[in-house]
C-alpha cells in the first residue's frame, strides 16, 4: 500500500511540473479520436465537371443500386425499346362463322378444327401494329400475371397470312364452296397494343434495379464530363472506399497513424510556444483556452465533410486567427490557423483547395482586421474575405477547366461562411467568461473613465487619477513606437494606483491641505503604507473582478525598486542599519513583458517630472532626471525578465522625453 502511494505522489508531481506537456497528450488523443474512421479519399470532383487526375480504376468489386432518377431514366429508355401486345381469341369468331356457313357441310369438323389450330397459334397484326413491332427491340405478349417475350420477327402481316392461305387451298375447296371472303374472316389480327397510361409499372419489371462493377472496371477517365450516372457512381464508390472496410483496415493501426500525425502538429505548436511565447506557454489556462478552440473547430470541422465534404464550406474558419489575436498576438494566431488547416486536412479529399482558400482568407483576416475592438473593420473585414474566398476560388476553378455554372453552391457557401464571421464577437465574449482572459473588447470597455471604478478613484484620490490618465498617455505613445499591446498598457495604467484610495492622503498628489501625515509617522511606517498600495490594489482588483493581465500591471509597476525618499532619509539618520533595504523595497515581481516594462518606465517618469515642474524645472532638467531614471532601473536589472531590447528601451526613452516636454512646457505668466 505503501509503494502504490509513493508511486501515485510521483506521478502527481510528474503530471503537476508537466503540466502543459500533459495537456497536449490529452489534446492529441482527444484529436485522433474524433478523427471518422476509415481511408481518406484523395480526389474531389463536382457533377458536369471534368475528370482532372488520372484513370480511375475500381480497386474492389461492388454493387450500386440505382438511383430514381437512373431509374426513370431507365424507364423512359425501355419505353423507347419495348412494345407489349394482348392476345385476341379467334377461335370464337371463326366458330360462329362456320356454324352459320353452308361451307362446313362440305369440309367437315375435323378440317374446320385444323383450319383452327394452324391459325389460333399464329401472331397476326394489322399494318400499324406490325410497323409499331419492326421499330421495338423487344415485344412481350401480356398474360393474366407474366409477360411472355416473343420475337418481333415472328409477328406476320394480316394480309400476308391471307394471301397465303388462299395459295394453299386447292380448287377443291373453293369448288365446295369456300371462297376468298371466307378466308379474310377466318385471318383476322389476333394482336392489339396495350393502353400507353399502363405502361410505367410494367417497364419497372424490366430495369435494372443496380449497377455491378467488378474490381479494376474504370470508373472515369482522365478528361471526361462527369455527367450524372458517373457523379452516382464516383460518389457511392467513394463512400465505401472511405470506410476501409474493403482493405482490411485495422481500426487500432488507423488510430495509431492519426495519433501520431496528430502528435507531430501539435508538438509544433509546443514548441513554437515554448522558444517564442515563454508568456503563453507558462500559462495553463491560455494553453487550455488555444487547444480547446482548436479541438472544436476541428470537431465541427471533420463532422460536416463526414456528412458532405462540401459542407466544410460552412465553416468559417477565419474566426480562428480573428480570435486568437484578440487574445494572443498575430504570429500566434496565424501559427495555430496554420496547424489547424494541416489537421483538418488529413481528412479532406481536394486537401490542395481547401488550405489554399482558408489559409489565405485567414491571412486577410488577420491584415484586415487590425483591432477587433474597432467593430466596424469586422463588418467591412467580412466583404474583404467574401471578395478573397471568390477570387481564390474561381482562380482554381480556371487552373482546373471547372465551369462556373458547376460550382455556384460552391460561391453561396463561402458568401455565407464569410458573414458567419461575425460570430467573433460573442465567442470572444464567452471564451473571456469561461477563461477568465481578456480582450481588447474587454479592454476599450475597461479603458471608458466612467466605468464605477474609475470614478471612485476619482472622487476619493483625485490627484492620483490625474496621475493614472498622464502615465497612460505616456505609456500608450512608447508601446506604439516599438509595436508593443497600446491598448493594454493605456488600460492598465488608469488602473495601476488602485490601491491609493485606501489611503488617498498619504501620497502627494492627493494632499492638497498642506497637511502630510507622514510627518507623523517613522520613515519605515511611511514606506510601509506606500508599499502596501500594491497589495491593496491587487486586493481590490480581484473584488472588482478586474482581468488578470491589469493586476499584473498593478503587481509589477513598482518591481522590487526601493522606495527612494524615505529609504535615503532613513540611511541619513540611521547609516549603520546593514539590513535596512528590504523593508524599504517593494516586493515585487518585476516587469515580465514589454507593456509591464513601459508602464514601470512611464509612472517613475511621470511622478518624477511632475515634481520637477512644480518646481520651475527646465526641460534639459526634466530629461537629465529622465536619464537618471532609466539608468538606475536598469542597474537594478528591472528589466531582465521583460521581453524587451536595449534598443527599444531607447525608443522609449525618446518617446517619453517629447512627450513630458510637451506636457510640462513652460507658461507664459500673467501679470496680475
Amino acid at each position: 500500500m505503501k509503494i502504490l502511494l509513493n508511486v501515485f505522489k510521483f506521478l502527481k508531481n510528474v503530471l503537476v511540473k508537466n503540466r502543459e506537456l500533459v495537456l497536449f497528450f490529452i489534446a492529441s488523443v482527444l484529436i485522433a479520436l474524433l478523427y471518422p474512421e476509415g481511408r481518406r479519399f484523395p480526389h474531389d470532383w463536382k457533377k458536369n465537371s471534368t475528370w482532372k487526375y488520372d484513370d480511375l480504376i475500381a480497386e474492389f468489386s461492388f454493387v450500386r443500386p440505382l438511383s430514381d432518377d437512373e431509374l426513370f431514366g431507365q424507364q423512359d429508355s425501355i419505353h423507347q425499346k419495348i412494345v407489349y401486345f394482348q392476345l385476341i381469341q379467334l377461335r370464337p369468331q371463326i366458330e360462329l362463322h362456320f356454324s352459320d356457313s353452308s361451307v362446313k357441310n362440305f369440309i367437315g369438323d375435323e378440317i374446320s378444327d385444323q383450319i383452327i389450330k394452324a391459325f389460333e397459334v399464329k401472331l397476326i397484326a394489322n399494318e400499324k401494329i406490325n410497323e409499331i413491332s419492326n421499330e421495338k427491340n423487344s415485344c412481350f405478349i401480356l398474360k393474366e400475371s407474366d409477360t411472355l417475350a416473343i420475337d418481333c420477327k415472328n409477328i406476320l402481316l394480316a394480309s400476308h397470312v391471307q394471301r397465303e392461305l388462299k395459295k394453299s387451298l386447292d380448287s377443291a375447296f373453293l369448288y365446295k364452296g369456300f371462297s376468298p371472303q371466307d378466308v379474310s374472316i377466318i385471318v383476322l389480327p389476333n394482336l392489339k397494343l396495350f393502353k400507353q397510361e399502363n405502361l410505367t409499372e410494367l417497364n419497372f419489371l424490366h430495369v435494372s434495379k443496380s449497377e455491378l462493377i467488378q474490381q479494376g472496371d474504370v470508373l472515369v477517365k482522365k478528361g471526361q464530363i462527369i455527367d450524372q450516372k458517373t457523379h452516382y457512381r464516383l460518389r457511392f464508390y467513394r463512400d465505401i472506399y472511405k470506410t476501409g472496410y474493403p482493405f482490411g483496415l485495422n481500426r487500432f493501426y488507423s488510430f495509431l497513424g492519426k495519433w501520431i500525425l496528430v502528435s507531430i502538429i501539435l508538438f509544433m505548436l509546443y514548441q513554437f510556444l515554448v522558444f517564442f511565447r515563454p508568456n503563453v506557454f507558462e500559462d495553463s489556462s491560455k494553453i487550455l483556452m488555444i487547444l480547446s478552440f482548436v479541438l472544436i473547430f476541428f470537431f465541427v470541422s471533420t463532422q460536416m465533410a463526414k456528412r458532405n465534404e462540401e459542407w466544410i464550406y460552412f465553416v468559417p474558419m477565419p474566426i480562428v486567427p480573428i480570435v486568437l489575436k484578440a487574445f494572443y498576438d498575430t504570429r500566434l494566431a496565424l501559427f495555430t490557423h496554420f496547424l489547424l488547416l494541416l489537421l483538418i486536412g488529413i481528412y479532406i479529399s481536394d486537401v490542395y483547395t481547401f488550405f489554399l482558400l482558408h489559409f489565405t482568407s485567414g491571412v486577410f483576416s488577420i491584415i484586415t482586421v487590425e483591432s477587433i475592438y474597432k467593430r466596424s473593420q469586422l463588418f467591412t473585414s467580412v466583404f474583404k474575405i467574401i471578395a478573397v474566398y471568390l477570387f481564390v476560388f474561381f482562380s482554381l476553378q480556371l487552373t482546373t477547366g471547372q465551369s462556373f455554372a458547376s460550382s455556384t453552391d460552391t460561391y453561396l457557401k463561402l458568401t455565407i461562411n464569410s458573414f458567419l464571421i461575425l460570430l467573433a464577437f460573442p465567442i470572444i465574449y464567452g471564451i473571456e467568461r469561461i477563461f477568465g482572459m481578456v480582450s481588447d473588447l474587454s479592454l476599450l470597455e475597461l479603458s471608458d473613465t466612467n466605468m464605477p471604478l474609475l470614478k471612485e478613484l476619482a472622487e476619493k484620490a483625485p490627484g492620483t487619477f490625474q496621475h493614472s490618465i498622464q502615465v497612460s498617455s505616456l505609456a500608450e505613445s512608447a508601446a506604439a513606437v516599438i509595436g508593443a499591446n497600446t491598448l493594454l498598457v493605456r488600460t492598465a495604467a488608469l488602473y495601476h494606483d488602485i490601491g491609493k484610495m485606501k489611503h488617498p492622503q498619504f501620497f502627494i498628489e492627493n494632499q492638497v491641505s498642506g497637511y502630510n501625515p507622514h510627518d507623523e509617522l517613522s520613515f519605515e511606517e511611511s514606506a510601509r503604507v506606500i508599499i502596501e498600495h500594491v497589495k491593496e490594489g491587487i486586493t481590490l482588483a480581484r473584488e472588482r473582478k478586474l482581468p488578470e493581465s491589469i493586476i499584473d500591471f498593478i503587481r509589477t509597476h513598482h518591481g522590487t525598486t526601493a522606495v527612494q525618499y524615505f529609504y535615503k532619509m532613513y540611511l541619513k539618520n540611521f547609516p549603520e542599519d546593514p539590513k535596512v533595504e528590504e523593508r524599504f523595497r517593494y516586493q515585487g515581481p518585476t516587469p515580465f513583458s514589454k507593456e509591464t516594462a513601459i508602464l514601470m518606465l512611464a509612472d517613475s517618469v511621470e511622478a518624477a517630472c511632475r515634481s520637477l515642474a512644480q518646481m520651475g524645472a527646465d526641460r534639459f532638467q526634466m530629461e537629465a532626471q529622465i536619464d537618471v531614471i532609466f539608468e538606475s532601473l536598469m542597474e537594478q536589472r528591472q528589466f531582465d525578465n521583460a521581453n524587451i531590447t536595449l534598443a527599444e528601451i531607447s525608443e522609449v526613452k525618446k518617446t517619453l522625453k517629447k512627450k513630458i516636454i510637451n506636457i510640462y512646457h513652460s507658461r507664459i505668466t500673467y501679470p496680475k
